[in-house]
């Protein structure tokens, strides 16, 4: 990331982000993955982590990473539940995150949120239902 999108008071917040291996799985371990991309035979010796197949000289524009993202967003079960309208990216990992035991305060942080009521009442998807409520009473 050149440059991030998040500001606070018209600053830009930086924060650095630790990616641990997996010790017990390499076959989804984040690190053997990104060495095997750094050294693999046809890599054009471009210092960005996903190359423009158009010209390997230029990073991918983020609207390109963005589309690729949101393709496989649609693929997931969060876009089941939440129909046709897809949730935000930011929100699906945070929610996954706190499923998966990581502490509210580190998602908090990590994912630049303003506060817990917004995260809960807004982006929080595992607390809604999946159901039409209306439709079963009626």
């Amino acid at each position: 990331i050149v440059t991030p999108k998040e500001t606070r008071q018209g600053r830009h917040i930086i924060k650095d982000l630790l990616i641990a291996p997996l010790p017990d799985d390499e076959s989804l371990c984040p690190v053997q993955a990104f060495n095997a991309l750094l050294n693999h035979p046809g890599r054009s010796g471009s210092n960005h982590l996903w190359v423009n197949s158009r010209n390997p000289a230029q990073p991918l524009a983020v609207n390109t990473i963005s589309a690729y993202l949101r393709a496989i967003l649609a693929k997931s079960p969060s876009a089941v539940v939440a129909g046709p309208r897809l949730p935000s990216l930011h929100s699906v990992t945070s929610d996954t995150a706190l499923r998966h035991g990581i502490p509210l305060k580190d998602i908090l942080l990590m994912g630049n949120w303003s506060s817990t009521s917004v995260f809960q009442q807004h982006y929080r998807h595992s607390q809604q239902t999946a159901h039409n409520i209306s439709e079963a009473v009626l």
